[in-house]
């Protein structure tokens, strides 16, 4: 997990080395990742998914400051 801020935007992603995947699954915007992906652009931000099949995922939130500024 890493989390780094600028003057520009918070940014918090999480990585793991396990399997990774393709393509997502079947039920991935069942729930889980849609909802982080709806939540963060509720609040004006982005949430990335990146992942490979054997070279683990990645997921990345990003918030630019003026995005809460005017919540």
């Amino acid at each position: 997990m890493r989390a780094t801020y600028s003057e520009q935007a918070l940014e918090i992603s999480v990585e793991d080395n396990g399997h990774g995947f393709a393509k997502a699954p079947d039920n991935a915007l069942s729930d889980g990742l849609r909802n982080m992906r709806e939540r963060m652009a509720d609040i004006g931000g982005e949430c990335r998914i990146i992942s490979l099949s054997a070279s683990g995922t990645k997921v990345v939130l990003h918030l630019p400051w003026s995005s809460t500024k005017s919540k």
